[in-house]
């Protein structure tokens, strides 16, 4: 009887796995071949998400264990058809191919801005293309140096086309799926394995923060019996993205003192070549810091009523306080677990910017426990696309969302983190 249910649940996984396959090939084939609207192409993803969460349901009911080979195979289809497109209302892969260029002339990336280039005819004509796309040319680069390295790899791989920057993170994703297969269950592995929103922001729109999050997870993972290349992996990831620093004090007190000394000295030698050269990611951080907003939270609300700069002062010690609050908990209850998830989303939560691709660095550590809140969150935040450029609506300023969008996006993610609290508390009091 056992074995007949395992079975039923394995022709769910594997329908939901074909169907998934379907849609993204479909919408691969119409943005292959014509333009698309962007109302069409978040509903091909609206679609994808109703079948991952039926799948995942079915298949998953019970004691049945999804069968790890059909996870990983379905999950590199996904992946497989996204890289085959180029990204769509998109444009900061622009920039990726930029950057790889000058780092592969050994020039500094962060020393001028692309419009610097604008009056050079000595460029290649891929490469003008790609540096008459990028957007804010005006400003030098704001991605640290280990995504430069990976923009120089794709680079190598495949000159001046999308496609190459597309492949080098798809295989970051996989081998990110094949580490937290050593550190969950196959259901949790599954939830973030075929996440629509993974696959379109890894496979089908080239964003690099996958590669700082494979080297974050790595670094909990080896952190115990291969320290080395822990302490390796986490200073790659601390020099992708900041979000990698409010992880590291956690993985840093596990190791020893030595250790945490090679740690600074991989970061600073990281960073080494480019302080030589005259320049660093730090500068266009700062006017990213003080002057973006999009799609955000909290801070939108407090911006109304606050002069900007005081909103961004308050979110900022909020979150301080709340990350205080939680080392303090993190101590005192010994557990061993990172709850990655609530610290970078409550980070999230209060920043002025909420990108959709920021929540791949949330749903890792998702997938190391039980919360429903991030999955529905990374469906939900595919809303922010709907603005002024995206819809060619000219009422809307190129940025601007649709009246709305935050409305329903925020509010579909505190109901599901009402729903978790509930559940918490249900748990508790249950009797034994």
């Amino acid at each position: 009887m056992k074995r007949a249910c395992s079975i039923h649940h394995n022709v769910w996984l594997f329908l939901g796995g074909v169907v998934s396959v379907l849609l993204y090939w479909y919408l691969s084939r119409e943005i292959a071949g014509s333009s698309i609207k962007v109302e069409r192409y978040i509903g091909y993803f609206g679609v994808a998400f109703i079948v991952y969460a039926a799948t995942i349901f079915l298949a998953t009911r019970g004691t049945s264990v999804p069968p790890l080979t059909y996870i990983l195979t379905f999950a590199v289809l996904f992946r497989v058809i996204g890289v085959s497109v180029a990204p769509q209302f998109e444009d900061d892969y622009f920039r990726y191919i930029w950057d790889g260029f000058v780092l592969s002339g050994f020039d500094n990336p962060y020393q001028h801005p692309p419009s610097h280039y604008f009056a050079d005819e000595n460029i290649p004509e891929g490469y003008q293309n790609a540096l008459n796309g990028v957007n804010y040319p005006d400003l030098p680069t704001i991605y640290a140096p280990t995504l430069q390295f990976s923009f120089l790899i794709a680079h190598w791989i495949w000159p001046t086309q999308v496609m190459g920057l597309q492949l080098v993170y798809s295989i970051a994703d996989v081998l990110l799926i094949l580490l937290l297969a050593q550190m969950t269950d196959r259901r949790n592995l599954m939830l973030y394995a075929w996440n629509p929103l993974v696959i379109k922001e890894v496979a089908f729109t080239a964003h690099p923060d996958v590669a700082g999050v494979m080297l974050l997870v790595a670094a909990m993972f080896f952190v115990k019996d291969r320290p080395l290349i822990s302490v390796a992996s986490l200073a790659l990831s601390v020099c992708a993205k900041p979000f990698a620093w409010i992880i590291a004090p956690f993985i840093l007190v596990r190791l020893r003192k030595t250790y945490v000394f090679l740690f600074v000295i991989l970061v600073l030698m990281i960073y080494l070549p480019f302080w030589v050269s005259g320049a660093t990611d730090f500068a266009t951080l700062g006017t990213f810091g003080k002057f973006w907003e999009y799609n955000a939270a909290v801070y939108h609300v407090l911006s109304q009523v606050l002069p900007a700069a005081n909103a961004r002062l308050l979110c900022g010690t909020i979150f301080v306080m709340m990350y205080l609050v939680y080392v303090r908990h993190y101590h005192a209850s010994g557990q061993a677990s990172i709850r990655g998830d609530i610290l970078l989303g409550g980070l999230l939560i209060l920043s002025p910017v909420i990108n959709p691709w920021y929540l791949l660095w949330i749903l890792p550590f998702a997938s190391l426990n039980r919360d429903i809140w991030p999955w529905v969150a990374s469906g939900a935040v595919l809303l922010s696309y709907f603005t002024g450029l995206n819809m060619d609506d000219p009422s809307l300023a190129s940025y601007e969302q649709a009246g709305w969008v935050k409305p329903v996006e925020f509010g579909v993610i505190a109901f599901a983190v009402l729903f978790d609290v509930y559940r918490r508390q249900r748990e508790k009091t249950k009797p034994d």
